[in-house]
Formats: structure tokens, C-alpha cells, sequence
């Protein structure tokens, strides 16, 4: 299993119930990257090998453990090589090429911990998934719908009410 997401019970790339969690995004991501462009997938899974990733994107919590050819969405429960603390807007400018990993840091967008080489590990991961990723032909409506949930969200804050 490449993500993790049957194990967490979220729905299938198909479904049709809108979860635009963080965690499902992610986990889509990983398995169309898994089956699209296998060779990022183990390249991401590689670089990140037998390290744990804590990723914090607004309010949500998603905790990733890499093993050599599989990316595992799990529990909080043991310690994490790098932290990641970031906003739904932030990962989307990383995505769209608009920041860099290090420009996201240097504007505050993007808090990132954990020693030198796990830092470094954790941008090489990073670069193999955003470039496979550009390249699997599911990931734009993946990305549509994650976009379609900062909206929803900005629109929430905001008092305006969504159109159905």
C-alpha cells in the first residue's frame, strides 16, 4: 500500500463525497504519484527513507513515515525527523512555483525543523514529488479540489456564503 489512505478508511480517489482534508489530498497525491510516475514516487520514497515527517497545514495534523519504496500515513506516535508547519496557502505557492522551499522559510510561510540532513532529505523528497507530480495526469484535479477548500475556507471567514 503506498499511502497509507485505505488504512485511515478515507475515501478512494473516485469517490464522490467531498473530503478535502489535508490528509486525503496527500494521501491521493501519493498513490496517483505511486501509479503515475512510479519513478518519483521512489525517488520521493528514497530520499526519505526511514524518516518520520510531521506535517502541520493550518489546523491539521498528518504524520508520514517513509520506508525505501513506500510513503505511510500514520498515528501520531513516535518522533519525527522534520516538523512542518505551514498554511493550505503556502503548500499551493510551493506547488504552483511560486515560493521555493527556502523562500517559503525566509517569508515565514513556512516553519521547518529537524537536523541539517533530515532538512535536506526532507527538501530532496519534496522536489521529487512536485516534480512527478506535474507529470501524473490525475494530479490537476487532485489540486483543484484541494484549491477548491481554501476558497471555501476564505469565503467562510469572510461571511459569504457558497453558491450551490
Amino acid at each position: 500500500m503506498a499511502s497509507g489512505s485505505r488504512r485511515t478508511g478515507g475515501p478512494s480517489s473516485s469517490s464522490s463525497a467531498a473530503d478535502d482534508r489535508f490528509r486525503t489530498f496527500l494521501a491521493r497525491s501519493f498513490d496517483a504519484l505511486r501509479c503515475e510516475v512510479p519513478e518519483a514516487y521512489a525517488r520521493m520514497c528514497r530520499r526519505l527513507v526511514a524518516r518520520r515527517v510531521d506535517l502541520r497545514v493550518d489546523d491539521e495534523h498528518v504524520a508520514v513515515v517513509f520506508a525505501r519504496d513506500q510513503a505511510r500515513i500514520v498515528a501520531e506516535a513516535s518522533p519525527c525527523a522534520v516538523e512542518v508547519r505551514t498554511s493550505r496557502t503556502a503548500v499551493l505557492r510551493v506547488i504552483d512555483a511560486r515560493d521555493t522551499l527556502m523562500s517559503a522559510v525566509l517569508a515565514d510561510r513556512l516553519v521547518l525543523r529537524g537536523a541539517p540532513r533530515d532538512v535536506l532529505a526532507f527538501h530532496d523528497g519534496l522536489m521529487a514529488y512536485v516534480h512527478g507530480a506535474v507529470r501524473a495526469r490525475s494530479f490537476p484535479e487532485l489540486l483543484r479540489q484541494f484549491r477548491q477548500r481554501r476558497r471555501r475556507t476564505a469565503m467562510r471567514r469572510a461571511g459569504v456564503r457558497e453558491k450551490r
